[in-house]
């Protein structure tokens, strides 16, 4: 009962066509010559991308109907659904391999085995952050290379792909079925309403400075006066009732406390940042963790997390020893804070089933890290004072400090790089799986993960790895052994931040001596990668917690520092609100976010869009920050 529909279609190109629900009859001419018919129902809302296919001496119409178990709704936010159907006029089946343009000198995943042509395979979903490649071969033919074709894919859409060999290439034709969700328009609505916020809250910060002044000014200038023009004692400039306390400004107090306040900011907005990403990141692939080498924004938080750290640790340390604080009184404490950072760790990686439970972790990172940095602290000695005129007083008198602290990448390297890895190469760090055409699939991270392995076993450490999509790599645990001595360095590297902060007692040596340090650090981080993403002697890669990934974000982290110190402390346009707050309670915020996500008001069911889904997880780390502010 529909109004038929005609159009003229030259081979390899598409049409589309807008059609009532229910059945629907196909036919193809050419020439007023009848060469095909089919038939087909499409529910409503619904979707089919139809072929005309070649086969042997006639055509045929080969249908593949959108099907209730290829949802946008169901796809992670990174994938997208995709089949495909063999157009050949040979008639043996074929083998269809895929893998993401991400995945550099990769062999193909199998992907459907055994096609026929002339059929559609089911949905599958694929990685599709990046564009995809596929290949198809025929089963007698496997000892033939194959060459490859790039698909134009979209994380979030569904495809269908008509395959078609030739000669030695392979060629498709693509129908999209659901197109990729539009993620630009709601980030830069997130950026504006973000960026409107600040620009309101230092317009309130500065308005109320400004009127606080103002005010103390119109208090004093009767007194100033009195004190110019008359004799009086000190007890008539004394408030009536001395016995009351004196109003305090929260402005002013914050200024007089001598506590760094750019110091709670960075560890807060860390923190902020880290339960955005860990809550979906609104679905943005720069908002997730690498892949295996290279650098996100997700890589950056916890790393700096663990830097700052080791800034806050020295500042404790510094003021305790002022204080005639022993090393046997200060351990104790150091190392039963960091055994219960360990065994909170445990507690929310894992559920109740103990051959599961994953050892290595996140606050293990800290609980280990901060255990080592308090020991050398607090047991190797120091050397004496130098005067205030020497420009490496922050270094000299740590020189056995550091030689001890140098000693956690020295056998990081050594491990790495010499431990015997059965079947692997000598040194091998990467992700095994399909890259180097799955040459050496069985070595993901190489020395580090056999060491996880040997200590804990392969049911006790991280089974979901970011490289598995991309690479099909084994189970592998970011946070692992091997990596621990890397990041107990960068711990190092913030415990000397502190030292510059304590040091130095203006604010340009500060800044300078910060600004030295982070462009230091940073050159030789990029000078290990090669300052590129895989061809250097080390690449970046949090995974590994490669020397060139920690000495890059810890060259990072100083610049970072410098900023908050002169716009927090110095300018005091920004006291670092609600942010500093987060830092204040970070243990808390921590913990709270890894127990209660999945709960109202951190998450909300609904659609899987990208302004959805980046309104709930800005929800999520935003009410967080509340609750820190107001704790």
């Amino acid at each position: 009962n529909q109004k038929s529909q005609t159009a003229s279609i030259q081979p390899g190109r598409t049409h589309e066509f807008c059609i009532s629900p229910g059945p629907a009859q196909l036919s193809a001419d050419t020439d007023g010559q009848h060469l095909a018919d089919s038939a087909l129902t499409i529910s409503e809302g619904h979707a089919a991308a139809i072929f005309l296919l070649s086969s042997s001496d006639h055509l045929v119409f080969v249908s593949s109907t959108l099907s209730d178990n290829a949802k946008q709704s169901d796809l992670d936010p990174l994938n997208a659904w995709i089949n495909f159907v063999v157009a050949d006029c040979i008639t043996e089946s074929r083998n269809i391999y895929g893998y993401s343009t991400l995945c550099s000198d990769c062999a193909g995943a199998m992907l459907f085995a055994d096609v026929p042509s002339n059929s559609f395979t089911p949905w599958k979903s694929i990685y599709a952050a990046f564009n995809y490649r596929v290949q198809m071969q025929s089963i007698l033919q496997q000892n033939n290379n194959i060459s490859a074709i790039e698909l134009g894919v979209g994380y979030r859409g569904i495809y269908s792909v008509a395959l078609y060999q030739d000669g030695q290439a392979t060629q498709a034709i693509v129908i999209t079925l659901a197109s990729q969700d539009n993620g630009t328009i709601p980030l830069i609505v997130a950026l504006s309403v973000l960026v409107s916020l600040a620009g309101l809250a230092v317009t309130y910060s500065a308005c109320t400075t400004e009127t606080q002044e103002k005010a103390h000014k119109e208090e004093t200038q009767p007194l100033i006066q009195a004190v110019n023009n008359t004799d009086v004692s000190d007890s008539q400039l004394r408030p009536a009732d001395s016995s009351q306390p004196e109003k305090k400004d929260h402005k002013s107090t914050e200024r007089k406390s001598g506590r760094v306040l750019s110091l709670d900011t960075f560890r807060g907005i860390s923190l902020v940042i880290m339960i955005f990403v860990n809550y979906g990141g609104g679905g943005y692939w720069f908002f997730d963790h690498s892949r295996w080498n290279g650098l996100t924004v997700a890589d950056l938080v916890f790393p700096w997390f663990m830097w700052i750290m080791g800034t806050s640790a020295y500042l404790a340390y510094n003021s305790a020893k002022n204080k005639g604080v022993t090393a046997k009184k200060a351990l104790p404490t150091c190392y039963k804070r960091s055994a219960k950072l360990i065994a909170l760790g445990l507690f929310l990686n894992n559920g109740v089933v103990l051959a599961k439970w994953r050892f290595p972790g996140v606050l293990q990172y800290f609980g280990i890290s901060y255990g080592i940095l308090c020991t050398v602290l607090w047991l190797v000695p120091e050397l004496k004072q130098n005067e205030h005129g020497d420009s490496l007083r922050d270094i000299k008198p740590f020189a056995f400090k550091w030689a001890v602290a140098l000693m956690l990448p020295f056998f990081y390297i050594v491990f790495q790089y010499g431990l015997e890895v059965p079947g692997c190469p000598q040194g091998y760090i990467g992700p095994g799986g399909l890259s180097q055409h799955g040459r050496h699939f069985n070595c993901t991270g190489g020395a580090h993960r056999l060491i996880d392995e040997k200590l804990w076993g392969v049911n006790h450490f991280y089974d979901d790895p970011t490289c598995k999509d991309v690479y099909d790599c084994l189970n592998y645990d970011p946070e692992g052994t091997l990596g621990s001595l890397s990041a107990a360095f960068m711990v190092f590297l913030g415990m000397q931040a502190g030292r510059i902060i304590t040091v130095f007692g203006t604010t340009e040596q500060r800044l300078k001596r910060l600004i030295a340090w982070g462009v230091l650090c940073g050159a030789i981080g990029g000078g290990l990668c090669g300052f590129s993403k895989d061809n250097g002697f080390m690449p970046l890669n949090k995974n590994l917690w490669s020397l060139s990934f920690v000495l890059s974000l810890s060259g990072m982290a100083y610049i970072f520092l410098a900023v908050l110190y002169v716009i927090v402390d110095i300018k005091q346009i920004w006291l670092g609100m609600p942010f500093r707050a987060v830092g204040m309670n970070s243990i808390l915020i921590y913990a709270g976010h890894e127990t209660l996500q999945g709960v109202f008001p951190f998450t909300i069911q609904g659609s899987n869009t990208y302004g959805f889904q980046l309104f709930q997880n800005l929800l999520g780390a935003s009410m967080w920050a509340i609750i820190a502010y107001y704790w």
